[in-house]
This record gives C-alpha cells, sequence and structure tokens, in this order.
C-alpha cells in the first residue's frame, strides 16, 4: 500500500520553516533507507534556491496570487494525490474556510498534530484563532486518523472534536545516520568554565530564555561557565545577552556548523517555558540532536520517549541554571558515544518511521 505525507506550508522565505521541511525531508530520507512506498510533499506557492537543500522531498509549487488563491491551488493538490494514494498523512495545516470546503478523500488522510493550536494561536495572536474555534473541532472530526507527537497532545484533539477513530502518539526522532560523524569530545579540564548551548530556529516565547537570562543577572555567584545561544533573538533580548560577558551569540547556524559547537560543549538545554502554550509534554527536535551529538541536557516539561531515570537528562519541574551546570559538571568527562548509544533506541527515527508506515497502511 502507497502512502504519501503532504505538507502545506506555503513559504520558507529566509529560511523561517527550516525546521520543519529539514524535519521531514529527514523522515524521507530515512523511508527511502527502509524502502517503504513512503513518498513526502511539499505544495508552497512557490520555491527559493535554498530549497534545494531538501532533496528527499517532491516539491510541487501551486501558485497564486493571494492567500486565498494558495490554498485553493493547494486544496486541488492535495485533492489530485488523495486520488493517487491509498492512504495520505496530512500535517495539520490549521483551519482554512478554503480547505475546510474544497478537500476531499478525507477518509483516506491522517491527520498530523505537533501543537495545541488553540493555545498557540491566542499566544501568538494569530487572526486565524476564530476560525480555528469555530471550525477546527468539527473539521478534524471528519478525518480517518490522528497522530501526533505527543500523547498530550493527541488527548486535547480528541477532546475538543470528540474524534472517535483511530489514534496513536509519534514521537519526533532523527536520522542518527545523519550524524554519525560528529560526536562530543568530553572535557578533561576540570577547571574549565562549563560550555553549555541553547539553539532554537526563533526564540520564540515558549523557548524560555528569558527565564534564563532572568536566572544569570540575579545570581552573581553562579559557577564558570559560558552560555551559547545559536538562532534567531527578538531585539530586547540580544541586547540582555550582550550585556553578559559570559553569553556568546552564533545567529542562525547551517547543521554541519552546529555540530562543530556541539563537540565542544558539555550540555544543551531544551525549551523552558512550553507551559505557555498550555502544554506539559514534547518530544523536541534539538533535544534529539544533543543527545545523538552525545550531549547531556536539562528539561522542565516531560518527554514521553525520554524515561524519567534516563541518566543523562535533567527533569527538573522548575528550571535551575545552577543545578544545570553541577549536571553538566558530572557528566563532562563522560564519552560523548556513551550518550549517544544509550539514547539510539529513544530517538532513532528508522523505529519510529517504520511504526508509523505500519500504523498508517493498517488504519
Amino acid at each position: 500500500m502507497r502512502l504519501a505525507y503532504i505538507n502545506l506550508v506555503t513559504s520558507n522565505f529566509k529560511g523561517q520553516s527550516h525546521s520543519i521541511l529539514s524535519k521531514i525531508n529527514l523522515q524521507a530520507k530515512v523511508a527511502r533507507k527502509l524502502e517503504l512506498p513512503f513518498d513526502f510533499y511539499w505544495l508552497p506557492k512557490e520555491t527559493n534556491a535554498e530549497d534545494d537543500q531538501y532533496t528527499y522531498l517532491n516539491i510541487k509549487p501551486v501558485g497564486g496570487n493571494s492567500r486565498l488563491g494558495i490554498r485553493f491551488n493547494q486544496a486541488r493538490a492535495v485533492n489530485k494525490l488523495t486520488n493517487k494514494y491509498e492512504r495520505v498523512i496530512l500535517r495539520y495545516p490549521l483551519v482554512d474556510p478554503l480547505l475546510f470546503l474544497l478537500i476531499r478523500n478525507k477518509d483516506r488522510i491522517i491527520l498530523e498534530h505537533h501543537t495545541k493550536e488553540l493555545e498557540e494561536l491566542q499566544t501568538t495572536g494569530d487572526v486565524r484563532l476564530q476560525f480555528e474555534k469555530w471550525l477546527g473541532g468539527c473539521w478534524i472530526k471528519s478525518f480517518r486518523a490522528l497522530i501526533a507527537v505527543t500523547p498530550e497532545i493527541l488527548e486535547y484533539e480528541i477532546k475538543r472534536s470528540n474524534f472517535s477513530g483511530p489514534t496513536r502518539f509519534f514521537p519526533n526522532s532523527i536520522d542518527l545516520d545523519s550524524y554519525q560523524s560528529f560526536e562530543r569530545i568530553p572535557s578533561s579540564k576540570e577547571e574549565m568554565p562549563v560550555q553549555v548551548v541553547m539553539v532554537s530556529t526563533y526564540f520564540s516565547k515558549w523557548q524560555g530564555l528569558d527565564i534564563l537570562l532572568d536566572q544569570i543577572e540575579d545570581n552573581t555567584d553562579l559557577p564558570p561557565f559560558e552560555l551559547h545561544l545559536a538562532g534567531k533573538i527578538d531585539p530586547d533580548s540580544l541586547l540582555r545577552c550582550k550585556r553578559q560577558a559570559r553569553i556568546k551569540y552564533h545567529e542562525t547556524l547551517t547543521s554541519e556548523q552546529l555540530f562543530e559547537l556541539y563537540q565542544s560543549m558539555d550540555l544543551g538545554i531544551g525549551s523552558l517555558a512550553v507551559t505557555k502554550k498550555g502544554m506539559t509534554q514534547a518530544t523536541a527536535l534539538k533535544v534529539r540532536e544533543y543527545l545523538a551529538a552525545g550531549l547531556p541536557l536539562v528539561l522542565n516539561y516531560d518527554d514521553p520517549a525520554i524515561p524519567k531515570d534516563f541518566p543523562y537528562v535533567l527533569y527538573q519541574e522548575q528550571f535551575n541554571f545552577r543545578e544545570t551546570l553541577e549536571f553538566a559538571r558530572q557528566h563532562r568527562a563522560t564519552q560523548g558515544k556513551i550518550i549517544r548509544e544509550a539514547a539510539i533506541p529513544l530517538i532513532d527515527s528508522k523505529v519510529v518511521t517504520g511504526n508509523l508506515y505500519e500504523f498508517c497502511i493498517n488504519t
């Protein structure tokens, strides 16, 4: 049985959708390695030169002179693809009147959810909030099955839509083969400042950078450390960072540059404020990248794919940077390959993608 995955992000202008597209591209790469009849599509308005990096995606620009025109063309393209495949996974695009009215063959389509949509739209002040409130639950209920990256999100979607069909949780995962040449080099110099890294495509509110900066500013007696930040930061937070000599800002780095940076780090920091999206769980890709690079890390939310007793993840109910630095110091001499190998069953895309395919074709 043939399976397709469809993403309707309309643009990747200035890399704004890179984190989504790179994740899907890697999943497509893994599906090809496993020789699954599983094709991946991206249907943007148009493409840019930098989109050539997504070599495993079928990129089909749909055109359009307005948002309504783009959505109309995307709906037509989705309908054509659902006629070609027995099952289709559609990354949930937020309800849109045209998509609501025009997408057909919903009995073949499995919706994939990555967030609590209403809470996120409320946080960002997005004008699409009202459409999602009015039509979202009704629309979700009309599809064949639901999947989500955490059990919490899955339960949320079921509750808001009264969905009664098949459902399953599939955590985010990464292709470990892509990171084989990058491995953290453990530090043997105890007197060296602890090297800490925090990465995000955009440091949005739920990354919690403000929480970290507050603790650095309020505690002048912290153990020696250097904090490395990579990604786009808002002007106010960037100004706060520049006042701290212990903070190194790297702006946006390529995947190769990131993993070179990881090699000299002692610990990674995950998102610190997912509660601002009304969530207590996440399966973030950057957390999996840290582990693939052999980095221990700190989390203050539940990652349902990583057990609480996993020795290289420090779970904190409330983020405490002093405790985080001590945890990093305890593990700074641990070989990166030991951490990576312990994490393989928890983060490897081969396992997750194979299970996803089996669920979809048997649903």
